[in-house]
């Protein structure tokens, strides 16, 4: 009984390190998508041609949808 109790502790000291450390996610907000589309084209104007193209396909996503979606296609189409 008492071993499972130190185990109960170990796991959720462990947890606890994890969720205290593990890397931040990386900007999510709109300005540092913005920068990030921006870093991967080096072109304002190409930019936005991108983003107006995705919410033409999609017209009910918000301006964080759009560009999340725009930038996971940049990497996309440069791995290939």
């Amino acid at each position: 009984m008492e071993s499972l109790l130190v185990l109960a502790l170990v796991v959720g000291a462990s947890i606890a390190i994890y969720v205290a450390t593990r890397p931040k996610r990386r900007g999510t907000d709109v300005a540092a998508l913005r920068a990030e589309l921006a870093h991967l084209t080096h072109d304002g104007d190409a930019a936005q041609r991108l983003v107006e193209a995705e919410q033409k396909r999609s017209p009910d996503a918000t301006e964080r949808e759009l560009l999340q979606r725009v930038i996971k296609r940049l990497r996309y189409e440069r791995r290939r």
